[in-house]
C-alpha cells in the first residue's frame, strides 16, 4: 500500500562495476533478482559464471558502502532456469509421506 512512497525501482547493468551504487544509496533492504544466462555460450566461464560472481560482489560492495543496507534478499540462481531433457515430477502438498 505504500509502494508509491516507500519503493523505488532502478535499472542497472550487472556487468558494469558501480552501476548499482546510486540505486542502493540510502536503502535499508535490497532484492537481487538478476543473473546472466546464456545456454548457447561457448565460454560459460567467462560469459556467465564470472559475470555472475562479479555482479553479486559489486552489489554486495555497494550495499556495504551505503552504510544503510541491513538486509539483502538474493533470489537469483542458474538453478531457477535449469533445462533438463527428462523433467522431474512437480512436488506439491499431495507428495507428503504417509504418517501411518
Amino acid at each position: 500500500p505504500k509502494a508509491s512512497t516507500h519503493l523505488t525501482l532502478w535499472k542497472a547493468d550487472l556487468s558494469v562495476e558501480g552501476s548499482y551504487d546510486e540505486a542502493i544509496q540510502g536503502c535499508t533492504g535490497v532484492f537481487h533478482v538478476a543473473t546472466p544466462m546464456d545456454f548457447e555460450s561457448k565460454d560459460p566461464e567467462n560469459e556467465v559464471i564470472k559475470p555472475t560472481i562479479n555482479g553479486v560482489l559489486d552489489i554486495m560492495r555497494a550495499c556495504a558502502n551505503s552504510k544503510t543496507v541491513r538486509k539483502i534478499v538474493f533470489t537469483s540462481s542458474a538453478g531457477t532456469v535449469d533445462v533438463e531433457e527428462k523433467r522431474k515430477p512437480v512436488y506439491d502438498e499431495s507428495c507428503w509421506s504417509d504418517l501411518d
